[in-house]
């Protein structure tokens, strides 16, 4: 399968290479070079709800922090600093996915990304999808996708900025960062460092939290490089380090500990011609945790996930009103641990998608994929959206999809409680939408029907040990 796949990458980005032609200049690259091309060409009856830079500037907290008061997106939260879950239209976390510069960064361990890991303030670009998502951003993708993207500014420009914030409970953040680049370079940096006591006072008592302390690292660092006026090499990192205590209740106290970091690592080269775009990305994700039942004592559970992603988008302008793109993309999964062993997967996915603007009012979409996976069996997904301009400032949207969700390596190997005999979930959903968008005032109002088959839960036996079902 390795063979087939580069073997096929090559023949796309031969024929990508004899096609495209000289581009006028570095900044016509600048302004079509896209991590993430498909939340832009591709979702025309989706809503999308984009945050503004002043928004995100003015965020100092998690993205948990920034998404509860900015979106319709509930989230579950233990407390501060501890684990932060979100409930997308009535989804549960693992269907919900988060789109880092375009990969999908959910955990393989539990399908599902903490938002109090991300610090939001180092983005310049976040978006909220609502709706389902499985062909263009794969499992996990039912209730909608954040995407969370870094943009790189190519012109002469150095810009620096620290924040120190100091609150209650001995709470303490420092955040640093410098935005710098040239006219064929560019890159950031940001690094943030978070420290509480968590010591707060029960509602209505004299007892405090007394093991609710924690800290974490956030760096994110960011380069870009055009190689040619159509070629451009970008890199991005981020690492997350934390050690959380995780706080109990007044009758159920705890002494247990939770330390994680998550590595993420992604390479990208695009070329741009006239008509033609290619994209090949490399990107190596690293999560890993420890779990302490007691933190005074040495005994702890531990998991460590390695994904490699090999990723090829390939578009095509075939018209003025046409726009099509192929997907090709390669993940090997490795992990350990003590409590689910040794497990492997590899997946194979084909994707294509289409945009046809009909007239100057209405478009359409059609896309379809396609995973091939080492495990088990991943059903075909497709997506059919459509927009409606009935007035300069009164737009329709229609999106319909099959989208899926396949067990991660604790549903299924998790002991005690996995269970190797389950197969992904599938789900089906419509949306119809209504936009009235004027200079001073932006309104969406969306319907919704999600319904889903072979849904994965944890659920208790009839000796209280949780397993999934």
């Amino acid at each position: 399968m390795k063979k087939s796949i580069l073997i096929f990458w090559l023949l796309i980005n031969g024929f990508c290479c004899m096609a495209q032609t000289r581009l006028d200049s570095v900044h016509n690259l600048e302004e079509v070079v896209l991590s993430d091309t498909k939340l832009k060409n591709y979702a025309a009856g989706f809503k999308i709800t984009k945050l503004n830079d002043s928004v995100i500037s003015k965020n100092t907290n998690t993205l948990t922090g920034l998404l509860a008061f900015n979106s319709n997106i509930y989230f579950k939260e233990n407390g501060f600093g501890m684990v932060a879950s979100p409930s997308f239209r009535g989804t549960n976390a693992s269907q919900t996915a988060v789109i880092w510069n375009g990969i999908n960064i959910n955990s393989q361990l539990n399908g599902q990304t903490d938002f109090n890991t991300i610090n939001a303030s180092q983005f310049n670009s976040i978006a909220i999808r609502s709706g389902g998502g499985s062909v263009q951003y794969g499992s996990g993708s039912i209730g909608g996708t954040v995407h969370l993207n870094n943009k790189l500014t190519y012109s002469n420009h150095f810009d620096n900025s620290l924040r120190v914030t100091y609150g209650s409970f001995d709470t303490q953040q420092y955040t640093v960062s410098t935005d710098f680049g040239i006219s064929k370079f560019s890159g950031n940096i940001g690094v943030t460092y978070v420290d509480s006591e968590n010591d707060y006072k029960f509602l209505r008592t004299d007892e405090v939290n007394e093991n609710g302390q924690f800290n974490n690292q956030n760096i994110n660092a960011n380069f870009g490089y055009f190689i040619s006026d159509r070629d451009v090499l970008k890199f991005y990192h981020q690492t997350f380090i934390g050690a959380r205590n995780l706080s109990g209740t007044l009758v159920a106290p705890s002494r247990s500990r939770y330390e994680d970091t998550n590595i993420r690592n992604l390479l990208e080269w695009s070329r741009v011609g006239e008509r033609i775009k290619s994209g090949f990305k490399v990107a190596h994700l690293q999560e890993a945790f420890q779990y302490f039942e007691n933190k005074d004592k040495d005994n702890f559970s531990f998991g460590k996930v390695n994904t490699l992603i090999l990723k090829h988008d390939l578009n095509f302008q075939l018209s003025e009103q046409i726009k099509v793109q192929s997907v090709v993309e390669y993940n090997t999964i490795t992990g350990e641990g003590g409590s689910f062993g040794d497990p492997k997967r590899e997946v194979f996915s084909l994707s294509g998608l289409l945009s046809h603007k009909l007239t100057k009012k209405l478009s359409y979409g059609l896309n379809i994929r396609k995973d091939f996976t080492s495990q088990f069996d991943s059903p075909m997904v497709f997506s059919i959206d459509s927009k409606f301009e009935l007035a300069k400032t009164y737009i329709l949207k229609l999106n319909a999809s099959k989208n899926y969700r396949v067990p991660t390596f604790n549903d299924l190997f998790w002991q005690p409680g996995g269970n190797p005999n389950l197969v992904p979930e599938s789900s089906y959903q419509i949306d119809f939408g209504q936009e009235l968008q004027f200079s001073f005032l932006n309104f969406k109002m969306n319907a919704y029907y999600i319904s889903t088959e072979d849904l994965i839960q944890w659920r208790p036996n009839a000796v209280s040990v949780y397993g999934a079902q």
